[in-house]
């Protein structure tokens, strides 16, 4: 099946949200939260991408956010993705993905 193309529009907010995969909870304890924040903070500055809010759940995250760009939003997601991923699966020794798939966003 295709992939859903993604719609960029300039100056408007997207709702973004991830799940992870088979209900496994992203967040396990505190420290979890306060690593993705942090993490969620350095990836923003970064990048082309105003975050104004964000929710985390144990077993997923949503956000409301920004682009500048058209890719600033896909390029903010790799680099979220990839680092709290590293910080997870090292810190519960694991390996592998722990996102079910892509991110869904749509415009607000």
């Amino acid at each position: 099946m295709a992939r859903k193309v993604r719609i960029f529009v300039k100056d408007s907010s997207q709702h973004v949200i991830l799940k992870s995969l088979d209900k496994l909870a992203i967040f396990q304890d505190e420290s979890d939260y306060m690593a993705f924040a942090d993490i969620l903070r350095e990836s923003s500055s970064n990048s082309a991408l105003a975050v104004h809010a964000y929710v985390l759940m144990p077993h997923f995250f949503e956000f409301l956010a920004t682009p500048s760009n058209e890719d600033a939003l896909s390029k903010f997601m790799q680099s979220l993705g990839r680092k709290y991923v590293g910080y997870f699966n090292k810190k519960y020794n694991r390996v592998g993905t722990i996102f079910e798939g892509r991110y869904k966003s749509s415009l607000v």
